[in-house]
């Protein structure tokens, strides 16, 4: 078996900190955010609390990164005791995650592909054999956007112990997510396997997410979805309109039918609300995002009849309530878990439309990219079979009247309907 196979056979639901906090993230910002999670999400299946890059950086007295990073005798990332204190004494994760499991929620953590440089500088031994990290490093490994990693030696044998490890004191730690980076800029086919592999020995169900570079290429399918529970199909999503949400219309109607349960492309975060309290790059300045009111309808729309894994990257102590609301819209999450051959049908002009079924209702997502109010029929066509029932608007809650319904759809963005 080459991952879990029960585990996420829907999309994954949950919160990532990186939008919001980015690496600096401290335990009792977690923990705030686990407690709003357990009581205003998890009903609605937002289960999962992921801490992303960086919780192993201590922080100097400003608050800035020091340089440094926490690690193990076997050079395995810890987390900064200073921003984590409940770690301290060898204990790890093992304590946050254990009072995230008591409110119900899962616990996840980013990790990087590859063995750190400052282990290789320091030549730590590789747990459990003879080796040390300078035998089993590939320094012509490297990743393209952070000097923190070399990647392994892949046939050398110390490696796949190196990755045994790592996932042998994450299960330890009671950790059920990993979201591993790097992984898809050029998409390291062995290295996923190696840690697939060290999953698997490790003893604990683990979703295993991939995630950036870039973009997962699509020849690599078969292997993402055989070794991966889900993986990115786009680099860092962002709250800009042209740059980011406009252009990723093309990119879910390429991967949305090729989602599968256990499965699933990865079309990024939510960042919606606060975010940015530290920066996109640590220090920048704390902002909300830039998306319009429409803008978050129409990514949370095509996120959900995509079936794209939802995780909100946005402060959720003071999410706005009409997001709130969307981020929990019974209909919307319904496309989401259950949807059914879900496809961009049609293309007109500046509109573009989706169709998905959910047992016997069909829904239409008719998205306006253009720059004006857009009105347009709502046709017979776009239908998997012709509605029988009333057709409703399910964001006013309206129903639609006459033979041939017309919609008004505003300007960047959406208009769902309900037949059945």
């Amino acid at each position: 078996m080459l991952k879990h196979p029960e585990l996420a056979t829907t999309p994954p639901m949950g919160w990532n900190s990186w939008d919001c906090f980015s690496w600096a993230m401290t335990e009792r910002q977690l923990m705030e955010t686990a407690h709003v999670m357990a009581d205003r999400l998890l009903e609605f299946g937002y289960d999962t609390l992921v801490v992303d890059g960086g919780w192993m950086f201590p922080a100097d007295e400003g608050g800035q990164w020091d340089g440094g990073c926490s690690l193990d005798e076997y050079g395995r990332h810890r987390p900064a005791p200073d921003r984590f204190p409940s770690t301290r004494d060898s204990q790890g994760f093992r304590p946050i995650a254990d009072a995230i499991h008591a409110l119900g929620l899962k616990f996840g953590i980013h990790v990087m592909r590859g063995i750190p440089r400052t282990v290789v500088k320091l030549d730590c031994p590789v747990r459990g054999t003879d080796f040390t990290s300078s035998d089993i490093v590939n320094r012509k490994s490297l990743c393209t956007w952070s000097t923190m990693m070399y990647g392994v030696q892949v046939d050398h044998p110390g490696s796949q112990a190196w990755y045994d490890g790592n996932a042998e004191l994450w299960a330890e730690w009671g950790v059920d997510f990993i979201k591993f980076d790097d992984a898809s800029s050029p998409y390291h086919a062995v290295e996923i396997e190696m840690l697939a592999g060290a999953i698997q020995r490790a003893g604990r169900p683990m979703v295993l997410s991939l995630s950036p570079g870039d973009s997962t290429p699509l020849p690599y399918l078969d292997h993402a979805r055989a070794y991966a529970h889900m993986w990115r199909t786009t680099g860092d999503f962002w709250d800009r309109w042209t740059e980011d949400l406009r252009n990723s219309f093309d990119r879910m109607a390429e991967w949305a039918p090729l989602a599968r349960p256990g499965a699933w492309p990865d079309a990024d975060m939510l960042p919606f609300g606060l975010i940015s309290l530290y920066g996109e790059e640590y220090g920048s300045s704390v902002r909300w995002s830039r998306f319009s009111p429409d803008e978050v309808r129409t990514q949370m729309t095509l996120w959900c009849i995509g079936r794209s894994p939802l995780m909100i990257g946005g402060h959720l102590s003071t999410m706005p309530e009409p997001t709130m609301a969307l981020l929990t819209h019974p209909d919307l999450l319904r496309l989401n878990q259950a949807g059914e051959n879900p496809r961009e049908v049609a293309r007109l002009d500046e509109l573009i439309i989706w169709h998905s079924r959910v047992a016997t209702d069909q829904y239409l997502a008719v998205f306006n990219v253009g720059e004006t109010v857009a009105e347009t029929p709502v046709r017979t066509g776009w239908w998997e079979t012709e509605p029988t029932e009333p057709i409703t608007d399910v964001f006013s809650a309206t129903q639609l009247v006459g033979t041939t319904p017309r919609v008004a759809v505003p300007t960047h963005g959406v208009v769902l309907l309900r037949a059945g």
